[in-house]
């Protein structure tokens, strides 16, 4: 069996110096070789590449462009099966970009993170890789996938389905139902049956962006809360902007500096689309939702904050489709209204 890891640091990259974190060219690879003297395989080649070394905080356009052009160049066919590390901050962000792009692989795609430096006794970055491996090698179902969980209990998430870590317990949550599988103690203790039989059973057209896209055009993202100011967004330098409304696909149309309606107005005059998002179909309507329908350039229903914002990010910076049909299309599960 051959496995394409790719190291991009986080981290499961770190080591601890006087109480400082921080990557280290001397970690990068510590994942591979504590898997191998734990779980010494004959039958198991790993192909390992390094195209970048940074915490997943720092990730910019730079980065994410450099990581798609590098996974662009490589003919996935001939592995049986991908993990690629990564920070835990922005996991949740970078797996529904991977699982867009590379959803429609005919092998597993794992995506994995720790939570502590893996020479820290209690980091579960070991336990996330060992889920990694078995799943490839069990090839239950293929598509793009994120591995995290407890010392010794893993979850894989649907990549793009996986929102982001609690602050406090540092534990990721599934996006409607988005969990694949959970582990215990190495051995595979519950598996979404519906959700990996619609993995097993997709359909073949799909969107594939056949070139990567390159990411220019920056999106504002901007979620909803109680007395917020819309007048403290300057609007520079955006090319759209992102709204992820209350769970009911509403917001504040009150008032001035308060009303979303009297800023997604000032967005139009300033020839800025504005996308909304935290949608469900229901043919009775809140009247503040009606009010921002009347604003809103597209809607995007059913998708977590991480997926709409990067499933924009894709529509805008790729030049193979129409943006509109990128946003209405459901292209790895992350529309779970479809």
């Amino acid at each position: 069996m051959k496995i394409l890891l790719i190291l991009t640091g986080g981290t499961i990259a770190c080591k601890v110096d006087n109480h400082r974190i921080d990557v280290s060219e001397e970690t990068a690879s510590d994942i591979l070789i504590r898997y191998q003297t734990l779980y010494p395989c004959t039958d198991i080649t790993f192909n390992v590449v390094q195209p970048l070394q940074t915490l997943s905080e720092n990730h910019t356009s730079v980065t994410y462009n450099r990581l798609i052009d590098f996974l662009y160049q490589y003919d996935f066919h001939s592995y049986d099966g991908v993990i690629m590390t990564h920070g835990s901050d922005t996991l949740s962000y970078t797996s529904a970009l991977i699982g867009m792009l590379f959803g429609h692989l005919p092998i597993p795609f794992m995506i994995t993170a720790s939570d502590y430096p893996l020479s820290e006794e209690n980091s579960n970055g070991i336990s996330n890789f060992y889920a990694c491996v078995r799943w490839i090698e069990e090839r239950l179902c293929n598509g793009v996938f994120t591995v995290y969980g407890k010392k010794d209990f893993p979850n894989i998430y649907l990549a793009t389905r996986v929102c982001e870590a609690n602050p406090i317990t540092d534990e990721f949550s599934a996006f409607a139902d988005g969990m694949v599988c959970q582990f215990h103690y190495h051995k595979i203790s519950y598996i979404n049956n519906e959700l990996v039989s619609l993995l097993k059973n997709r359909p073949n057209d799909i969107i594939c962006f056949s070139k990567p896209p390159v990411i220019k055009n920056d999106v504002l993202l901007i979620k909803t809360y109680p007395n917020q100011n819309f007048d403290c967004y300057a609007l520079e330098n955006v090319s759209a902007v992102l709204i992820y409304l209350y769970h009911s696909g509403t917001a504040c149309t009150v008032g001035n500096s308060k009303n979303i309606c009297r800023f997604m107005e000032k967005c139009w005059k300033k020839q800025i689309p504005v996308y909304t998002a935290s949608h469900k179909p229901k043919q009775d309507r809140y009247v503040t939702s009606i009010e921002t329908d009347r604003y809103t350039t597209f809607k995007l229903y059913g998708i977590s904050m991480e997926c709409a914002y990067s499933k924009l990010l894709l529509a805008l910076n790729q030049d193979e489709y129409i943006s509109e049909k990128i946003l209405g299309s459901d292209i790895f599960f992350e529309n779970c209204l479809l």
